[in-house]
Parts: structure tokens; C-alpha cells; sequence
């Protein structure tokens, strides 16, 4: 280890270094994915959204429409991040092989080169690293489908590390890279890198200012480099700030704007993911509370975290929802707690001043991360959602990011004292293990022996909690069954925790025995090596086995397979779309019993989120949509039913929204027909079909036959995605509109709403009142950003496109741009004059954001290059 004062190198040598164990690793966690036909589970961006149209690369840089669900939505655009990167490398199937772990290895990779800055040592680099790449938080979102949040976090890693290095030289350009960074860490990780950035800022001002024996000057140092890395992140981040702004923060600061009524009604649905206080043991018990939802032999996730908002037993929300966890790894507990516990002794063991004030402000940071991430379990999150745009961002729990990288942080501080004062401290005598120990523990009043005696005393507290646990086992299965956990698997489920706090016990008095024989000496001088080994080895073995559960294969040939009812619904999937819930934002199906109706929910599920966006199947449906736009439930919540049993509102909104085809139990057709369209009985069964398993045993496959019991429904009522109308009422007011749409007496196949004055469309409604033939409308060719129709009528006419209204979308009638209409409250529409015409939609979103964000790519380029040639 060199002097604290000379500058660390980090390069390709030293990353190449770097990416042999952390390589090494992965391929063993994640071997299957070189099976020719075997692919990673991800809810969040799967196979099937990866290979959908709508999301192909490198179109999206372009803009983003999402035409697979509800009737269409703003997707941004793609940024310029190594997230798109590997997918347009790599394409579809690769992407969902190889995505995950090398999202991993990204992040191993630039927090080798942080602690490599912090310690200047090669091996806490590695050590640090793989408690990075491995830490469960990070890891199971990854196998949940979040890659970004690991290269996010790998970004401000990088950033942390530049703001250190910019001390021994060269600081703005370190600086100005630094913000670089901070900004593509937004790119990736939106919110979370926007809640990694706040640390951030405070880490620039707080160390400027302990670096400086002014205080004054180390403020306005410390601001000085807060306002670079401020601008500069902001124009890497340029690109989601053009996407974020107009849609989800103007909706947030819409609620912001509303009365304090209106912003407690938010309250509960932005903090449905929070952490219960008792839950926070997870960072040291891995599987105490399970690991997923689905996990197999006992390892279901039986806490409370997702729970929605007002559950209670039986009721058809959900009771949890667990994509991630929280486990920082017993042996990094335990060193961080060492970097704390040495910070405060009073014979200032950390002689370092500037360590030991950093090693405070760390764990100020880790704490105040906690107690926001306890959510609605805690009064402390509700001062920051109350400040502006905080209210965007849903689920607190997001804020135990910034608690493990603070736990990370205090362990590689850690690492560093022991190596520094105990590994490679020569004056140290060259005893036994034993030896070593035994002289550690005589020594009264030293450090080392008041660990020894706390680390005997918490292990012994940590066996008693552990027999109190097992004696409480008929309690713990009493409380699950109370708790949607069926009387079958709850027996196991608590097994499966027991034997999760027994192993905890086993890491636990491994890495206090390390912790213990490293401070007494035992690994000084000669022994060194083995303690790097020793303490890789217990890393290693700790939190790969933890995250093991976490991983899951499937085959995707067999996933993806399809069948007839697919094939018919992606026939022309752009003319029609389909549902299989009573409403989009409503848990209920056209299934009749309990078991069957919830069996149900998560086999249409599934089909949302995997073979309906492979095969571009159109549903009105969502399996997820945290942020819906204001304009959309809005819309959504004017067709709730008047009266109990009458259904028909629901049935106007599929006829609006061009909702051709319904799935359910054929049993149900002769109420579609009398409560869902009472005047019109326009309900058919187009094919019938059952369920049957998959090879994963899951009743995922649709088969046809002739009996059902399942059958898709064709609504013949259902308005056409595109049409023209000879008759057309202007109005000004929303919530009026909103009322004649859903009213029985309105018909909308013989008129529809145009928004605007009369300067834009014509006083007197066209043709209104008059015997005019409407026109026709034929497709010519569909995408999901350019929709190419011909029309012919013989007066002026309305041509209303049932897709969703958005600014960004552009018409072109034979070449000549037209104004966009908004139609119907929500969808797209424009005026079109007598005869035969081409009309172009297309979607069109401004490019700035991208140029603002590949020109500060370009900046960190050319900064690098410049780096690099002082280096030389």
C-alpha cells in the first residue's frame, strides 16, 4: 500500500486487473445464460418488451411511442447510456441473456476504481468491488429487470471517485467529469439518480470544506465545485429531463399546487413500497423475511412491504410485493461498524482526522437514508414529500440505495484501517492465530479487546434472539396465516427463516473471528496474503449464496411459443385491441370464483408483460404504469358505473378506446350483452379456448376447442381505430365532455368532440345536419411512431384516430402539415377536406435533449483524452 499522500493510478491495467474476480464470479452465478435456449426473468424490461416494435433501437433515440398498452403513451426517448448500448449490440435474446450480469460487472468495475482512489490499495479494491457487485440490494433488482440501477450506482462510484482524485491535481477537469457522471447516472437511473445525486452534492461541499483549514474558503470551494458538477450533470442528463418535465413533474407539481386534501389522498399509493422498521433486519438476515414472491421451498417473501393501500385479508390488492433485497453481507456489517466504532474511540485509533470526519459524515448519510426509507412506517419521509416534485417520486424504499453505498463506503474505510494498522503493520509481533488472539485479549483498555468482548457479547445476543425465534415458531406461522399466507406453505415458510438466521449465525462468528484475528495481529507481515483471502472467501461465499435465489432461467422458445388465440389477436393487432379486465385500472375479470378469478389475474399477467409485447398484441391493459398521467385517469374514471349493477359505462369506454376483443369465462356472455351493452347486444364468442401448463407446470397455454371454458368475446359495437365523421361538436370543457361521452343517449359512431375554437374548426360542425355519406378510411401501413391512412369523403370531414393525444405527434395530408386535434378528451384527430387524401401521423418529439445530451458525452471524451495524455 503506498503513503497516503502519493496520487493513486487507476487504467486499463489496473481495470483489467479488476475484471478477472469480478468475471470469475459471475460466470458462476450466471452460467446458464450461455444455455443456447435459456434466458434471465426480468419483470422489468423482459424478452418480450425488449423484441416489442415500439421499443427498437436505435429508433427510440428518436422517441419512444408505447403502443402495446392502454391507447398509447409518451416513452421518451432512448438516451445515450450503456444500458441501449448493450441492447443494440447485443439484440433481443443475447440482451436477456447477458443484460443483467454485465450490468453487474459495470458496476464491480467503477467501484474497483473508487476504492482504488480511497485506499490505494489493489486488494481492498477488489474486496470493495465485489461488495459493490454483490451487495443484494443492487443484485436483486438486477435479476428483477433493473440493470440501470447497478450501472447508476457504478456512475456515482465514478463520481465519488473523480471528486477524490480532483485533490491530488487537475481538479476542474476531474470536476466537470464528475458531473458527467452524476448526470449519466440520472440517465440511468431517473429517480434513484436523483436521489443518489442529493448525497452527492453534499459529499462535493462537505469535503471541500474538511480538506481546507478555512472554513470559509473550503465553503466557497466546495460550492464552486457543487455548481459544476450541477451544470454539467445537467447536461448529460438533458435528454430525461425533456421527457421528465412535461409529464410526470407536471402532474407533480400539479398535486403540489392541489390543497393538502388532495396531496394526503397521494399519500398512500407514493409510499405503498416503504420498509417496515422491523424489516430492516434484512440487511443482516438475508431470507428471514423469504426472498421473492414466487420463491420455491419455503423462501417466499411473507413481509410487508408493497402491501397496497388499505389491505386487509381477502382483500383482492396486494398484501406484498417484493422485487429486491436488502442484505449488505454480514463480514461488510461488520468492518463498517469497525470504521465507525475505531472513528469514535477516544484514543483517536483512525489518526486520520479527514478519515475519521468522513467516516462520520458516511454514516450520518446511511442514517438518514434509513429513516427516509421507512417510508409511512416513520414521521421523517413526510418532510421531504412535502417538498416540491418529492411527491414524483414513488416509493421511499428507493432511498436504502443510498444506505448500502454508504455501508460499502464505511467498508472499505475499514478495510483500510486494518490493513494500515494490523495487516501490514511490521512492528507488529509474528505470532500464531492463537497466540496472536490470546496476547490481544490481555491487553486492558485496547481497542482490540473491547471488540473481542463486544463481538463475544453480540454473537451471544444474536443466538439468543435466535432460540427466542425458534421458540416463537407457532406464532410466526399464526401471523403469516393471518396475513394471505395459506395454512400449507406457512409452515415451511417459517422453517425456511430459521434455517436463514441459523446461517447468519454461521457468517456472523466467521467474520467477527476474522475481524477479531486481524485487529490481534494474526495476519501481520508474512500472513497478509491470507487475509485478503480469507476475507474474499468469506465475502464471496456470503453473498453469492445469498443472492443465489435471486437468479432465475427459463426456456424462452417454450415461453414465447404461440398459439391461435395469439395468432389472432396479433393479426392487424393495430385495428383492434383487447382486454381482460373489466377496466384498465381495475383488478376485475369476467371470471366467476375466487381461486380461479386470482389464478386468472396471473396468467393474463404474464401475457401482458411477455407474449403480448413479443407478438405486438395491443391491449387497453397494463400489467405496470406507476405514474399514469392525470389526463388518463381522469378519462379512465369518468366510465366508473352509476349504479351497481349496471355496467354499461365500462362497455362505452371499450367502444371508445377501439377495445374489440374480450377475454373471459364464455358463461359470461349473456351478461356482456344485458349489462355491459344492454341496447346494443352486440357481444359474440369468437373462439373458445382452456388453459393448459407449461413446462415450468404454470397453466400459461391457451389451447383452442370447442367447449371452453374460456372464450374470446368480439365486441362489434367497438368503434374502428380510425374514422371519418361528417358531424363533430367543438367545446372548451372537459368535465362536460367527459359527461356527454359516457352518456347512454350520446352515440359515438355518429359524432364525436373536437377540442379547440372555432377559428380552428369550422363553426357549424361540418356537414352537421345535413345527409352527407361519411367517408372511408383504409391503412395503408402502421408503426408505432407512423400511422400512413387513405381517406375519401365527399364533404369536410373529422378523421378521428383513436390513439392517444400527445403535442409530439405531427399530421401531414399529402404532404401538407395540418393542425393536431385533440378528439374525445384524449385522442388524436384532424380536419380533412372532400376527396381522396393521404394522411401521415407520425411522432415527432424535439431532439434537444438528446443533442444537450450526446454533445456533454462528447465533453467527457475530450476530457478524458485529456486526462489521459497528462497522465502520460
Amino acid at each position: 500500500m503506498r503513503s497516503s499522500s502519493a496520487p493513486a493510478r487507476f487504467g486499463i491495467k489496473q481495470a483489467s486487473l479488476a475484471l478477472f474476480p469480478l468475471a470469475a464470479v459471475l460466470i458462476l452465478l450466471f452460467y446458464q445464460s450461455f444455455e443456447r435456449d435459456f434466458t434471465l426473468f426480468a419483470s422489468d424490461g423482459p424478452l418480450g418488451a425488449a423484441k416489442a416494435t415500439f421499443v427498437a433501437l436505435p429508433a427510440i433515440f428518436a422517441g419512444a411511442w408505447g403502443d402495446l398498452i392502454w391507447i398509447g403513451y409518451n416513452g421518451g426517448s432512448a438516451s445515450p447510456m450503456p444500458t441501449n448500448l448493450i441492447r443494440m449490440a447485443l439484440g433481443a435474446v443475447n440482451y436477456s441473456k447477458f443484460y443483467e450480469p454485465l450490468s453487474l460487472l459495470i458496476l464491480g468495475i467503477c467501484a474497483h476504481y473508487f476504492f482504488r482512489i480511497l485506499t490505494k490499495s489493489p486488494v481492498i479494491s477488489v474486496l470493495g468491488s465485489l461488495a459493490a457487485m454483490l451487495n443484494m440490494n443492487f443484485f436483486s433488482n438486477v435479476c428483477w429487470g433493473l440493470g440501470t440501477r447497478a450501472i447508476c450506482l457504478g456512475m456515482i462510484f465514478l463520481a465519488l471517485g473523480l471528486v477524490l482524485q480532483s485533490e491530488t491535481g487537475l481538479r476542474w477537469p476531474r470536476v466537470v467529469l464528475a458531473g458527467l457522471c452524476v448526470g449519466m447516472a440520472v440517465l440511468e437511473g431517473a429517480d434513484n439518480g436523483a436521489i443518489f445525486s442529493l448525497f452527492v452534492a453534499a459529499f462535493v461541499v462537505v469535503r471541500a470544506v474538511l480538506t481546507r483549514e478555512n472554513a470559509v474558503a473550503g465553503t466557497l470551494r466546495g460550492l464552486g465545485g457543487l455548481a459544476i458538477v450541477t451544470f454539467f450533470a445537467g447536461l448529460m442528463a438533458a435528454q430525461a429531463f425533456a421527457y421528465l418535465i412535461p409529464t410526470h413533474l407536471a402532474d407533480a407539481s400539479a398535486v403540489a399546487a392541489n390543497s393538502p386534501e388532495t396531496k394526503q389522498a397521494q399519500w398512500e399509493y407514493a409510499t405503498q413500497w416503504s420498509l417496515p422498521k422491523i424489516e430492516i433486519v434484512r440487511t443482516l438476515i438475508p431470507g428471514i423475511f423469504g426472498y421473492r414472491v414466487d420463491s420455491p421451498v419455503g423462501g417466499k417473501y411473507w413481509g410487508a412491504v408493497g402491501r397496497s393501500p388499505g389491505w386487509e385479508p381477502k382483500h383482492p390488492n396486494f398484501a406484498r410485493s417484493s422485487g429486491s433485497g436488502e442484505y449488505a453481507g454480514v463480514l461488510v456489517a461488520t468492518i463498517a461498524l469497525w470504521a465507525v466504532a475505531r472513528s469514535l474511540a477516544r484514543k483517536r485509533s483512525i489518526a486520520d482526522k479527514l478519515e475519521r470526519r468522513m467516516i462520520w459524515f458516511w454514516a450520518v448519510c446511511g442514517l438518514i437514508s434509513i429513516l427516509l426509507a421507512f417510508g409511512k412506517f416513520a414521521p421523517f419521509y413526510w418532510i421531504v414529500y412535502s417538498m416540491p416534485y418529492f411527491s414524483s417520486i414513488r416509493n421511499p424504499i428507493k432511498f436504502m440505495h443510498v444506505f448500502h453505498l454508504c455501508v460499502m463506503v464505511l467498508f472499505g474505510y475499514g478495510l483500510l484501517d486494518l490493513y494500515r494498522n494490523f495487516i501490514l503493520n511490521k512492528s507488529l509481533p509474528s505470532l500464531s492465530v492463537g497466540a496472536s488472539l490470546a496476547a490481544g485479549f490481555k491487553k486492558t483498555g485496547s481497542f482490540t479487546r473491547k471488540w473481542m468482548l463486544g463481538s463475544i457479547a453480540a454473537l451471544g445476543l444474536a443466538v439468543l434472539a435466535f432460540m427466542i425465534f425458534v421458540s416463537s415458531k407457532s406464532d410466526l406461522i399464526k401471523y403469516m396465516s393471518r396475513n394471505d399466507i395459506s395454512a400449507t406453505e406457512a409452515p415451511a415458510m417459517a422453517s425456511f427463516s430459521e434455517r436463514e438466521f441459523l446461517l447468519f449465525l454461521v457468517f456472523l462468528a466467521a467474520s467477527l473471528a476474522l475481524t477479531a484475528s486481524i485487529a490481534a495481529g494474526a495476519f501481520s507481515a508474512r500472513r497478509a496474503k491470507w487475509a485478503g483471502v480469507l476475507l474474499g472467501g468469506v465475502l464471496v461465499l456470503d453473498l453469492a449464496r445469498s443472492d443465489q435465489p435471486w437468479i432465475q432461467y427459463f426456456d424462452y422458445k417454450d415461453k414465447y411459443a404461440t398459439n391461435a388465440l395469439f395468432d389472432q389477436l396479433s393479426d392487424h393487432s393495430f385495428e383492434h385491441r383487447v382486454t381482460a379486465r373489466v377496466a384498465p385500472f381495475r383488478p376485475d375479470s369476467l371470471i366467476a370464483g375466487g381461486q380461479a378469478r386470482d389464478l386468472w389475474g396471473l396468467v393474463y399477467n404474464d401475457w401482458l408483460q411477455h407474449p403480448f409485447q413479443y407478438y405486438d398484441i395491443q391491449s387497453i391493459d397494463f400489467a405496470q404504469m406507476p405514474r399514469t398521467p392525470f389526463m388518463d385517469t381522469n378519462y379512465s374514471s369518468s366510465f366508473f358505473p352509476r349504479a351497481e349493477n349496471d355496467m354499461s359505462s365500462f362497455g362505452r369506454l371499450w367502444q371508445l378506446t377501439n377495445t374489440r376483443y374480450i377475454l373471459g369465462m364464455a358463461a359470461f356472455l349473456g351478461d356482456l350483452n344485458s349489462r355491459f351493452d344492454p341496447q346494443g347486444h352486440r357481444f359474440i364468442i369468437k373462439t373458445l379456448f382452456t388453459l393448459a401448463n407449461d413446462k415450468s407446470g404454470l397453466p400459461l397455454v391457451a389451447q383452442t376447442n370447442s367447449e371452453g371454458p374460456l372464450a374470446l368475446f368480439e365486441f362489434t359495437g367497438a368503434l374502428p381505430r380510425a374514422k371519418l365523421y361528417s358531424q363533430w361538436q367543438v367545446t372548451t370543457n372537459e368535465t362536460e365532455t367527459l359527461q356527454q361521452l359516457a352518456n347512454p343517449a350520446f352515440d359515438p359512431a355518429k359524432s364525436a368532440f373536437v377540442f379547440g375554437d372555432t377559428n380552428t374548426v369550422e363553426k357549424g360542425n361540418g356537414s352537421a345536419g345535413t345527409n352527407a355519406m361519411e367517408g372511408t378510411v383504409e391503412w395503408v401501413s402502421y408503426a408505432p411512431k407512423k400511422i400512413v391512412l387513405k381517406t375519401k369523403a365527399e364533404a369536410r370531414s373529422l378523421l378521428l384516430l383513436n390513439d392517444r393525444h400527445d403535442p409530439d405527434w405531427v399530421v401531414r395530408v399529402d404532404g401538407a402539415r395540418v393542425p393536431l386535434l385533440r378528439c374525445n378528451y384524449i385522442m388524436r384527430g384532424a380536419m380533412i377536406e372532400p376527396g381522396a387524401h393521404e394522411v401521415v401521423f407520425s411522432y415527432e418529439p424535439a431532439m434537444t435533449g438528446l443533442h444537450i445530451s450526446l454533445a456533454a458525452i462528447g465533453i467527457g471524451v475530450l476530457l478524458c483524452g485529456f486526462l489521459a495524455v497528462k497522465k502520460g
